[in-house]
């Protein structure tokens, strides 16, 4: 949703949306600096993007697939990007040295809910042999905003449907940033492993 207020980060520009784990209002530029400097420093802590050539991206029309083939791109020139369209996934290139399953935010607390629930405690992995999720630090509200403003996509994307998507807004709103709690839980833990 628009805003008429001012981005709270610059100063400058007018707000595309409200962050409330920040509780600031951001313009697209803004908005674009953090979601860009969440997925690098993602990239770069798991090291999932360490020299390869050759990398897949799974398309199943999600906001996030879009996202990922648009930045990807953008950001790593030197690399080749293929597509792959998530119903030919037995076919996988045998050139791709790494593929890109485009999961976000919400995939990663939904995922977490599902297996809490069945008595497990485990988080979806950032990294699983050579299926890397670049975007699991990112709310899908923010890959729609900028993937409408910022790429100017127009595309038709497909409603990602989640069983526990309800209850998971609920807790946001009792308390902000809590799937980001969640994440930063999955890194702790991560770390203590290493």
């Amino acid at each position: 949703m628009e805003s008429s207020a001012k981005c709270g980060i610059c100063l400058k520009r007018s707000s595309v949306r409200y962050l409330d784990y920040l509780g600031k209002h951001a313009c697209i530029h803004c908005l674009y600096k953090i979601f860009r400097k969440r997925v690098r420093r993602l990239i770069s802590d798991f090291k999932l993007i360490d020299g390869e050539k050759r990398i897949g991206i799974i398309f199943d029309r999600s906001p996030t697939s879009f996202i990922s083939i648009h930045f990807l791109r953008e950001i790593y020139p030197e690399i080749e990007f293929s597509v792959i369209p998530k119903h030919t996934l037995g076919k996988i290139p045998q050139k791709v040295e790494k593929i890109v399953d485009p999961k976000c935010l919400e995939d990663f607390g939904e995922f977490f809910m599902e297996r809490l629930l069945n008595g497990k405690f485990q988080f979806l992995e950032v990294r699983e042999g050579m299926v890397i999720r670049p975007f699991i630090g990112v709310p899908e509200e923010e890959i729609r905003i900028l993937l409408r403003k910022r790429y100017k996509c127009r595309g038709k994307w497909r409603e990602v449907e989640r069983k526990y998507s309800k209850f998971l807004r609920e807790v946001q709103k009792v308390r902000a940033g809590s799937l980001f709690s969640l994440l930063k839980l999955y890194r702790k833990l991560k770390l203590i492993k290493a």
